[in-house]
């Protein structure tokens, strides 16, 4: 059994719920008006953060097919994917260098694919064009474009 408090023992306790009941709302408004030293109820701003770059880069990857009878097809690197887990981010690094491009395992892949992308017609040749180019994020506009020397895999 607990013994009996005092009246002044109560009275401080309503005073105390008292007060923090009342001083919440008293920091919401204290911190909407001047701000806060640091996030309590609000994040802070960062007046003039913006982009920390104002450019960005495209890379373009173009695929070339030269058939035996001399007549070429051109598309993106991303029809050249199949269902078999191959990706774009694995082809453009596979076909990044003339060593890699023309291992045999890739170049087996490749002719095996091109077979099902043209039935009936034979490739010679495939020639990967890269692009890059910067822009200005403000504008739209087009700062700056570099080609990458084209990698050639003989498919013979």
């Amino acid at each position: 059994m607990t013994a009996p408090r005092s009246r002044a023992s109560r009275i401080v306790a309503r005073i105390v719920i008292i007060g923090l009941v009342l001083s919440l709302p008293a920091e919401i408004a204290l911190a909407t008006k001047v701000g806060e030293p640091f996030p309590a109820f609000y994040q802070p701003e960062f007046p003039g953060a913006g982009v920390a770059t104002p450019t960005t880069v495209v890379n373009t990857d173009t695929a070339e097919v030269v058939f035996a009878d001399g007549r070429t097809s051109t598309f993106p690197m991303e029809k050249l994917p199949d269902n078999d887990g191959v990706s774009v981010p694995y082809l453009t690094t596979a076909f990044a260098r003339v060593d890699t491009a023309n291992a045999p395992d890739i170049v087996a892949w490749l002719k095996d694919r091109l077979a099902e992308l043209y039935p009936g017609r034979e490739a010679v040749q495939f020639i990967i064009h890269s692009t890059k180019r910067t822009y200005a994020l403000e504008t739209g506009k087009l700062l700056s474009e570099w080609h990458r020397p084209k990698v050639v895999v003989e498919l013979r």
